[in-house]
Formats: structure tokens, sequence, C-alpha cells
């Protein structure tokens, strides 16, 4: 199987001033901040706030438009490789989507909420075939028999993606996050540290 090379975030700073008080949820291993909603940062601090969002598109269809190149290093020197399955997988990861799109998808999913998911589907040989993005806010990490595993829930529908390689089947779910001083499970949306800011903007 070859393996996904990795797609490294751009991450923009939009503001640096925290809210006041927060009202904390039990959580595994933690705790998680009550206002910590996927919905309200999309909507209050990127579709309705137009700094926000011009900040967000521009690292993200900038990252977008980063072009990719696959090298193969021999003793020789480095040989610039043009015709290779994982070139085909990002030039286009499912059938609605493109490459740009993909990558524009991840860093604004990140910039949003602090973590982007991207679930791989494998072939019978277990060779990856499509790349999708989950949405965030459908997303929750829980634990289950001493591991770890992904519930995507949509439609009604809960979807189960486990950690443990031995039951994946063909599946496997790739989870970048940004770093949070007080979880070990998600990561600290940009939007959230901006909160305050971003509130005293939008009722100008």
């Amino acid at each position: 199987m070859t393996p996904l090379p990795t797609l490294r975030a751009i991450q923009g700073i939009l503001c640096s001033t925290n809210s006041g008080d927060l009202s904390f949820l039990e959580s595994i291993r933690g705790a998680i901040w009550e206002d910590r909603n996927y919905e309200n940062f999309a909507q209050n601090g990127y579709i309705k706030n137009v700094i926000a969002f011009r900040a967000i598109h521009m690292i993200a269809t900038a990252a977008g438009s980063v072009r990719l190149t696959l090298n193969k290093i021999t003793k020789g020197g480095v040989f610039q490789i043009n015709n290779h399955p994982i070139l085909q997988l990002l030039a286009r990861p499912n059938s609605s989507m493109t490459r740009s799109e993909l990558i524009e998808g991840i860093i604004t999913y990140r910039l949003i909420s602090g973590n982007s998911y991207i679930l791989s589907i494998k072939n019978s040989e277990d060779v990856i075939q499509e790349l999708h993005l989950l949405r965030p806010d459908r997303v929750e990490i829980a634990s289950k028999n001493g591991y770890v595993l992904y519930k995507y829930s949509v439609n009604d529908e809960v979807h189960e993606f486990h950690t443990n390689h031995t039951s994946l089947l063909h599946h496997s779910l790739l989870h970048l996050k940004n770093f949070h001083p007080l979880n070990d499970w998600y990561g600290l949306s940009p939007i959230e540290a901006a909160s305050y800011s971003i509130q005293q903007h939008n009722q100008v």
C-alpha cells in the first residue's frame, strides 16, 4: 500500500483575546468547554464575520494552490516522478472533489474547529482508492474496550472508526488537530481563542 504523504496545514492567528467565564462538561480524560460548538464557530466566527472569513479563505486557497511534487532520492540524485498512484489519488480524491478542494477543506475545517478528519476508502488489496472529509461537528471521540474510536453521525446513522488497525477493514481515519493545552483528544479552534474580539466586531 502506498503511504499517504503528510499534508501540513497552514495556520493563521486571527486574535489572541479569550472570552470570560467558561463552563465545563465532563468528557473522556478531561473537560470540554460547553460553548465549544462547531455550528457557533462556523456561523458567528466564519460565515457572519467578513474579517475571519477572508483570513481563513485566503489561507485555505493559498494552501490549495500549492503544487505538489513527488521525488525519488537515489544515489545518482533526486528525480521527479510524474506518474504514480498517490499523485492520481490526490489529483482526484473522490468523484466530487479535486486536489485543491480537498486541501482547502482540510485547512478550513481545521481553522474553524481545530480539527480535520480525512477518511480513506481502500479496495480489497488494501490500496487507498478515495479520500473524503468528515464534518468535525459530526465526529465524536470515545473509548471502547480500551481503544479510542471515532463515531461519525449522519442521517440518524452512526459509523465507528477504530484506531486499532486490525479492525479498520477497508477504512482508515486520519485526524489532524491543533495543539490544545487542556484537551488530549480535540484540537483548539483559532476562532475559539479569538471569540471575544469576533463577538465585539459582530456587534458593531
